[in-house]
């Protein structure tokens, strides 16, 4: 069973505080872009929001899909994926932000594909950059290490990956012939992204 695992609880200071799920982008909900691609490849869908209010709004507007809240308040995406991970039922969860508009079906479909029999499966770059806000992770390993760090303060996303036993980490560049402009990895995270990137 496969779980899809969307961040809707960042506080978007670089936007002003607004509800970024909630932006209007190319006549949609921003979070409806990767929430069409996910329910097309997944068999439930978490939204993960900071608190009860954000619940309560965002699960007025999207019905039929499951919502969790951080138990772990402040401690940033790492507290949203811990709360998401907690509800789901999926051996494996695929991990984005709600922020990411162009996530190509084909990629999660092979992230998926080749996480099997490991505890995630990761992008990185030639430069090194990892992508842990665009992976899938084994929920049992992966759970178990992102509560080590939030236990212990640490709200590094990438502290709890590079403590599991065997990631699968696939370059983007394997990934070219599916997006070869890798517009999948595009965030939206102002108002300047939002005007340049909107019309593309």
């Amino acid at each position: 069973m496969r779980t899809g695992v969307i961040l809707a609880g960042g506080r978007a200071t670089r936007m002003g505080g607004i509800e970024k799920p909630l932006i209007k982008f190319r006549g949609k909900y921003l979070i409806s872009h990767p929430l069409e691609v996910l329910s097309e490849v997944c068999d439930e869908i978490i939204i993960s929001c900071r608190d009860e209010h954000q619940k309560r709004l965002l699960s007025g507007i999207f019905e039929g899909f499951k919502f969790s809240t951080d138990i772990f308040k402040n401690m940033g995406p790492l507290g949203g994926i811990h709360a998401a991970f907690m509800e789901m039922t999926g051996d494996y969860g695929i991990v984005v932000a709600c922020d990411m508009p162009f996530i190509q079906r084909e990629i999660v479909v092979k992230l998926f594909e080749v996480a099997e029999g490991y505890d995630a499966s990761m992008p990185v770059w030639e430069n090194g950059k990892f992508e842990p806000l665009f992976a899938v992770y084994r929920k049992h390993p992966f759970l178990q290490e992102v509560e080590k760090s939030l236990k212990k303060g640490e709200s590094k996303i990438l502290a709890p990956v590079f403590r599991l036993k065997n990631v699968r980490y696939i370059s983007v560049n394997d990934l070219r012939n599916i997006d070869p402009e890798f517009r999948s990895f595009i965030n939206i995270n102002t108002y300047y992204d939002l005007n340049r990137i909107g019309g593309c």
